[in-house]
């Protein structure tokens, strides 16, 4: 008798949600209970701009050599990238100017003393009439926001920042190429010998081009799970090691949403950063509702505070398919 039924239309369009239903929750639980494979170092970009050559030769031969690599070009005036310089110690800027141009990705932007020499002249970009000295600090900021500063705001050295090749006056100053950011604090102490390579006065040679090894050792992952508990989803995950990392962030997004929210304001601190040696660390979303899909992504913040996406997870909170059972499988007559 049931081997002669017939299938009805209608049924056939209520059956077809179920399977697709059931389909997408077991392939939920799968990325859920298999085990996280070790997550491959993916290529970095930097942030934003930052001052990546530094020209305080004889005469006006002066020049600042600025590295985009932020995987964009950037449109400066847009922007409202300015260079500021502070002289003699002042805290208040002596002069601010507007940088116009744009600058493609992996290129640089040189903002050079207007009367400097040929060879300077030959790769400038921009061009301004009064320059720093050795001890007056000069700043790259983008709106009101600071991105990389060369010296002290409001303090004055005898006679520069620095010492022999590697220092303000009179040299060339040339940003290391495992640096991958500026430096954002322009109160602190500086000491251009942490991420700066020094070479003689009037050195012209590597002006109008920078490489930066971003691309380095972004974090991996050994493993990695989701679960829920009473206290909300909790997140563990493993690391190979600790090189070159300082922290996680961790992303959530619902299902069906493809805007990730960073749920963490700060990262979540590796307690030795740098270590070769792995650690383990956990974090609960408690801020979660019954019922429904989450996705997670753990991302990681290296040394030089760059973000590198790592491994995404998906948890289901409660049953939400048990909602909407009833309504499916109430056939039309």
């Amino acid at each position: 008798m049931y081997l002669n039924a017939e299938i009805q239309p209608s049924a056939v369009v209520f059956f077809r949600p179920i399977a697709h239903l059931l389909l997408a929750v077991s392939s939920a639980l799968w990325m859920v209970l298999w085990p996280a494979q070790p997550s491959s170092a993916a290529p970095a970009t930097t942030s934003d701009l930052f001052i990546s050559e530094y020209v305080e030769g004889s005469s006006n031969n002066k020049a600042l050599e600025i590295y985009n690599g932020t995987g964009v070009a950037i449109d400066l005036s847009s922007g409202g990238y300015v260079i500021q310089f502070y002289s003699n110690g002042s805290s208040t800027a002596s002069a601010t100017i507007l940088l116009t141009g744009t600058v493609a990705d992996s290129d640089v932007f040189v903002f050079a003393h207007s009367s400097a020499s040929s060879t300077i002249l030959a790769v400038s970009d921009q061009t301004y009439g009064n320059f720093y000295n050795g001890d007056d600090a000069v700043v790259l900021k983008k709106g009101d926001t600071i991105l990389d500063v060369i010296g002290q705001i409001g303090f004055r050295p005898d006679p520069e920042w620095g010492s022999d090749l590697v220092s303000t006056a009179d040299n060339t100053l040339r940003r290391k190429s495992s640096i991958c950011a500026g430096d954002p604090n322009g109160s602190d102490a500086f000491d251009p010998s942490v991420q700066w390579d020094g070479y003689a006065q009037d050195t012209f040679n590597g002006l109008g081009s920078h490489t930066a090894d971003c691309a380095t050792t972004a974090v991996a992952l050994e493993s990695a799970s989701v679960s829920h508990s009473n206290e909300g989803v909790v997140i563990e995950w493993q690391t190979v090691s600790d090189l070159d990392h300082l922290g996680f962030h961790i992303q959530r997004r619902e299902d069906r949403n493809p805007a990730w929210t960073q749920l963490t304001d700060t990262p979540i601190p590796s307690p030795s950063p740098g270590a070769p040696e792995g650690q383990h660390y956990h974090w609960t979303d408690s801020a979660i509702a019954d019922n429904a899909f989450y996705h997670y992504r753990i991302d990681g913040v290296d040394l030089q505070g760059n973000v590198h996406p790592l491994h995404e997870l998906t948890v289901v909170v409660g049953k939400p398919f048990q909602q909407w059972l009833p309504a499916i499988l109430v056939a039309n007559p």
